[in-house]
């Protein structure tokens, strides 16, 4: 895998039920509630909540609550984590609907501030909280993450007024239209996230150093849309398997795999530079900065390149097996992979040089000095408000902004420092205009610019 950038994307179908949701439940009804004692149960769309109970909760009307303490509201239960930015990227999103929601749904972030990685997790949830004046209940509670088999964060679990789990998903769904349909009676469709248990059924049933629907790996071997092979999207792999740049030769596979992967990473890949384009990991070549991350789609109707989860369309898989003496060729490959896909497709494809938009780093004269290093022992610390670099490069502090703002344009040191330094950035780094300023405070400045770059750019195919 040294060569591949795996991305994760989360397509199985989530359970519907056909449960009519009441948003109240008055004294007569309270029988109606579920709960659930007893051996660890993780939760499951459609049954009972496996009953728990939340301890020392802040910024709500009670300092600990069980399943019980919420009936005749719907709850959503927020997981996350300090390291996982998109949940902290949600806070203010999430907290608008908690203030618009207020009297029919409670939403209780819970989070982990135990152990040695996740310890200080409150400070730095109260730097965010001030930051955004944020009033969302919260309580930490890590024995949860484990008995609910919460493995990857943001994890909502969705519990109806009753105390049954309605649906478990991604925070992209957690937003104003989808609460109405449920106050309304109405079941919205959903991704559904896997818990830790359904991920390693899912894991198991794919093995990416093998070949694709050979032997049933992954599913069955008469698939086919178009051999080398292309297929529609493929619901019985979990998730989202492809490089974010064509590979040279890597493991026992002779060509190239993508799964379940958009038609835009698709072309990105087949006409793409063959080094990796990120700088995450700064001892290896990158080609940051001089390819555009994305192909440019200059087609009048851009409908393919929009994924459907629900139908599948716009997500595809492919794979191509090349004889053993050719596979070390890597443009030989590419060049199939780019024919297959005007056999198919049609679009028109070039690579050109343009002027693309870019962040240039600069430095104050000051800052030439002050950030010098000072020798220490090498290290680096970093979550959502707080980022400590000791004797690193520049390079170091681009791969973690590059982290936060991968679909953004690219950062270019242009500061001129040599040599490593020390820096520390304090602040909501999530937040762009803040991470601005905390660079200002240490002597850099983001300026706008323009640079060229090579950009794949996809268009209609040519009529006749």
């Amino acid at each position: 895998m040294n060569c591949l950038r795996y991305l994760l994307l989360l397509l199985v179908v989530a359970c519907n039920t056909n449960h009519k949701p009441s948003q109240s439940l008055d004294k007569e009804n309270d029988s109606n509630l579920v709960e659930v004692k007893g051996n660890r149960t993780l939760p499951e769309i459609g049954k009972p909540m496996p009953d728990f109970m939340l301890h020392d909760i802040k910024y709500f009307n009670k300092q600990k609550a069980s399943l019980k303490d919420f009936r005749g509201k719907w709850l959503v239960l927020d997981f996350w984590n300090r390291y996982c930015t998109n949940c902290i990227k949600s806070f203010d999103k999430v907290d608008k609907l908690s203030k618009a929601f207020k009297e029919e749904v409670v939403i209780m972030l819970v989070g982990r501030n135990d152990g040695k990685y996740y310890q200080g997790t409150d400070k730095m949830y109260e730097q965010v909280r001030k930051r955004f004046q944020l009033d969302l209940p919260l309580a930490y509670e890590a024995r949860l993450f484990d008995d609910f088999g919460v493995s990857s964060v943001p994890h909502i679990i969705w519990i109806d007024p009753k105390g049954v789990v309605r649906a478990i998903t991604t925070s992209d769904d957690l937003n104003a239209k989808n609460l109405k349909a449920f106050l309304e009676g109405e079941t919205p469709y959903f991704f559904h996230k896997a818990n830790s248990e359904e991920e390693q059924t899912k894991k198991e049933a794919y093995d990416f150093r093998k070949p694709l629907l050979v032997d049933g790996n992954g599913g069955n071997d008469g698939d086919f849309l178009y051999r080398s092979i292309l297929t529609g999207v493929n619901k019985k792999v979990y998730g989202s398997v492809y490089p974010s740049y064509f590979p040279p030769l890597d493991g026992n596979l002779a060509g190239f795999s993508a799964v379940n992967i958009t038609l835009q990473n698709l072309y990105n890949a087949a006409y793409g530079d063959t080094i990796r384009p990120n700088p995450d990991i700064i001892e290896r070549p990158n080609n940051y900065g001089k390819w555009w991350s994305r192909p440019l789609l200059e087609v009048k109707d851009s409908t393919f390149f929009k994924p459907d989860s629900k139908t599948g369309k716009g997500i595809y898989c492919y794979e191509l097996i090349v004889p053993k003496s050719k596979a070390s060729n890597t443009l030989y490959r590419q060049n199939i992979v780019q024919r297959d896909l005007k056999n198919y497709f049609g679009h028109e494809v070039t690579v050109e040089t343009r002027d693309m938009p870019y962040w240039k780093i600069v430095a104050t004269k000051e800052a030439l000095k002050s950030l010098k290093t000072k020798g220490e022992q090498k290290g680096v610390s970093t979550d959502g408000t707080k980022m400590t670099l000791t004797n690193q490069p520049m390079a170091k502090l681009i791969s973690i902004m590059w982290g936060l703002y991968q679909l953004g344009p690219p950062f270019i040191d242009e500061t001129g420092i040599k040599g490593n330094i020390d820096i520390t950035l304090e602040g909501v780094l999530t937040d762009f205009e803040d991470l601005k300023s905390t660079l200002r405070d240490n002597g850099l400045e983001l300026v706008e610019g323009k640079r060229k770059m090579k950009v794949i750019v996809v268009r209609d195919p040519a009529t006749k």
